[in-house]
Formats: structure tokens, C-alpha cells, sequence
């Protein structure tokens, strides 16, 4: 959704975007028999719910700000019995508000960008290799069952991006690890 200012002048916008989901998962096996395959008492593993929102906002007519804020809610472990996981799991997989992609941004010349905040950073696509892809951490909580996109974790730093043709150089600054 943009929202335009009212001066048509001014050719500043306001972006607000986000998405709703909802990841279900369904075992063919009771949980405490877990090591033999069977189709007695199925049921739902995973029942979380995921909000999304971001901000886009020009600070001037140069610099811009993007907020984007993620939070999840699993309720499978109220349904399931909270008292039956360890303290740890309820803590990391049942309730998460993260901060994303959080950062300002100014084209300091035609080609040259200034970029800094909490940012996920990609070099490249590839599908099962990630070569060069491997300054943004990544969250392994549920291993194969998240795509790549969804599982890199943002990071404070502060990138520097110069254009030449099709070329384009990149210089990060990581600030935390």
C-alpha cells in the first residue's frame, strides 16, 4: 500500500506492506513413539502464525528508511501441553518478535550507496550452494522445512555499494557476529 503526500510536487511516498501466514505441520505418529512408524493418533506439530510488517519512509529527497518487524506465535505447544517441553524449547519456538530488514539509506552520488542498519545481505542465487552467500547467519531451528529467504538472520552492519556499468563492488562492515 502507498499512501501519497498531498503535495503533487512532491514526489515522496509512503510504503506500508506486510503478509499474514499460517505454517501448519501434521505427524502420522503419537510423539512418544517416535522411533516406530504409525498411523495411530495423528496430529498437528506445528500451528504458528506469523505477522509481518514494514515501513518505507523518505527522510529527505535522498535518504529513506525501511522498518520491517516479523513476530510468530506456535500454538502448539499450549494445545500439546506446555509443562511437557523444556523451558529453552518454549522460550525459542513458541513467541518470536525479531526486528528485520531495519536500516537507512542514502544514494550518496549517481552511483554510490550508503546503506545501514539491520540488514539480510545476498550475493548471488544458487539453490543448494551458498559459495559467496555467507555473511548473514542462519536460523536452524527447523533444518529443511524453511526456505532460504525465511531462515537468513539480519545483522547490523554497514554496506557501501558502488556502480560501474554492470559491475557493482560492495564493501561491508559487519558490526556484530
Amino acid at each position: 500500500m502507498k499512501v501519497e503526500e498531498a503535495d503533487p510536487a512532491s514526489s515522496q511516498t509512503i510504503e506500508v506492506g506486510g503478509f499474514v501466514r499460517e505454517d501448519l505441520a501434521y505427524s502420522i505418529h503419537a510423539p512418544e513413539e517416535r522411533f516406530e512408524f504409525t498411523r495411530r493418533d495423528p496430529h498437528f506439530t506445528k500451528i504458528r502464525t506469523t505477522l509481518n510488517l514494514s515501513l518505507e519512509v523518505p527522510l529527505s529527497t535522498s535518504w529513506k528508511t525501511k522498518i520491517s518487524i516479523n513476530g510468530f506465535h506456535d500454538d502448539y505447544y499450549r494445545q500439546a501441553g506446555r509443562e511437557t517441553f523444556a523451558e529453552e524449547t518454549i522460550t525459542t519456538c513458541e513467541t518470536e518478535l525479531e526486528l528485520r530488514d531495519t536500516f537507512v539509506e542514502d544514494p550518496l552520488s549517481s552511483n554510490l550507496w550508503l546503506k545501514f542498519g539491520r540488514q539480510i545481505i545476498v550475493w548471488g542465487e544458487a539453490d543448494s550452494v551458498q559459495i559467496v552467500d555467507q555473511v548473514n547467519p542462519r536460523d536452524s531451528r527447523e533444518l529443511g522445512h524453511v526456505d532460504i529467504e525465511d531462515s537468513r538472520l539480519p545483522i547490523w552492519s554497514t554496506k557501501i555499494s558502488y556502480t560501474f556499468g554492470d559491475w557493482e563492488w560492495n564493501g561491508v562492515v559487519l558490526h556484530e557476529f
